[in-house]
């Protein structure tokens, strides 16, 4: 679902009235069915600009204060960031801190969208751990080994002096201890079980002599398995969510990649859905994918998606007729067209295909004809669309009553 509501209509408070419903029904013992009940986190991910992360804070909080219903009565609610700055940490902070929620202090953790794929912090321990894993996973032979553990561009230190580990795996167990994660071996080898395309490309690495692409893929080994370990989110919030319209852009593969299947629900903000193109649109909502879906219902969205696609294809169509249609009207037409439109509006809905089809001259008949057909398309169009975007605008004249008041106000501080 896309809340695409114009700017200044708080889409931030009501995301956050979504996700804390949520928070609080899950703790509660109340969840709709389909939504985790134990561990309840709802992640919010932002662009990187560091104003919005900021306001996201900011708003998180007061909403804690301005929304409660009685003093502290959202207190339960724990609102975290991956880093205490406006960083963007990186998925080590991001997996410590999902693991510290509990059913009775459920969690909002509000990060950046490149937390996903951001350097990780002490990344040779992390890069010894991977290739602990991969060596034992593939069985590969000492001296392989022995290769890999003395390349400069695999290891920050320039090769590394604790060898033993790797060059006798049953010596590895210091390795894998972890206070934060306790169960990190297990993971990074379901990882290497069940992610066959990222263990071939390890095992395609491991016999060539690539330091840089076995570097990424030990990277990429250790944020699968930290990701594998996260509890069922019920719900994700992405701001800006027009930012993620490529399906090829790096955010994106890496969101589609690491977080799916680990989530429920999927909340898009945007302010300008509109601009995109139809095929950004759709590209948009088939993110879909990536959430924990019973089947039936990822095929009621598919065919629901299928149908808007077809209506919007229908509506740029007609769009398009209308354009050539009304270029084609002459300057003298002004007031004939805009009285005529008036009297065809004024029939009844079955009646005005016929009515525009009798005007004449020809020209403005199919320039009023193109217009009716337009708004039904549009019509159509905006049905469509309802399962997936909620739009509010502002009224008319929003804007200059509010200078207006504004204006007033300030000559009224200076009289």
């Amino acid at each position: 679902m896309i809340l695409a509501d114009e700017v200044g209509l708080g889409k931030t408070y009501v995301a956050l009235a979504v996700a804390i419903s949520i928070l609080d029904a899950v703790r509660r013992g109340e969840a709709p069915d389909g939504l985790p009940s134990n561990k309840p986190v709802v992640l919010v991910l932002t662009p990187a600009n560091d104003a919005l992360f900021n306001k996201w804070m900011r708003e998180a909080e007061a909403f804690k204060t301005d929304c409660a219903r009685q003093d502290g009565g959202l207190d339960w609610l724990q609102v975290r960031s991956p880093v205490d700055n406006s960083k963007s940490g990186n998925i080590i902070h991001l997996s410590a801190q999902i693991r510290e929620a509990t059913r009775s202090q459920p969690m909002l953790i509000i990060a950046k969208q490149s937390v996903l794929g951001a350097a990780l912090h002490d990344r040779d321990l992390w890069r010894r751990r991977g290739l602990a894993a991969l060596f034992g996973h593939f069985r590969i032979p000492t001296e392989t080994r022995r290769y890999w553990c003395r390349r400069g561009r695999v290891f920050d230190t320039f090769g590394i002096p604790e060898l033993n580990e790797l060059l006798d795996l049953r010596s590895s167990g210091p390795l894998w201890d972890d206070l934060h994660f306790p169960d990190l071996q297990r993971a990074f080898f379901r990882v290497l079980q069940n992610h066959a395309k990222l263990a071939d490309r390890a095992a395609a690495a491991l016999t060539g002599t690539d330091e840089i692409a076995l570097s990424g893929i030990l990277d990429d080994l250790a944020r699968f398995a930290l990701v594998s370990d996260w509890p069922l989110l019920p719900l994700v919030i992405i701001d800006e969510i027009h930012g993620l319209k490529n399906e090829y852009v790096q955010s994106r593969r890496r969101f589609e990649a690491l977080l799916k299947g680990k989530f429920c629900r999927l909340l898009g903000l945007s302010a300008t859905p509109f601009q995109l193109r139809h095929d950004e649109l759709l590209s948009i909502l088939n993110l879909r994918h990536a959430m924990a879906l019973p089947r039936e219902r990822l095929d009621a969205l598919g065919q629901a998606e299928a149908i808007l696609g077809v209506a919007m294809k229908a509506a740029r169509d007609s769009g398009e007729t209308f354009r050539r249609r009304w270029k084609a009207l002459r300057r003298v037409d002004q007031k004939a067209v805009s009285d005529t439109w008036n009297a065809v509006m004024g029939a009844e809905k079955s009646e005005r295909p016929a009515l525009a089809d009798q005007v004449r001259p020809p020209r403005m008949a199919h320039a009023i004809v193109a217009a009716l057909d337009l708004e039904q398309r549009n019509s159509e169009l905006r049905r469509h669309l309802r399962p997936f975007v909620i739009r509010h605008q502002h009224p008319r004249g929003y804007r200059e009553h509010f200078v207006d008041r504004k204006s007033t106000r300030l000559n009224s501080s200076h009289a």
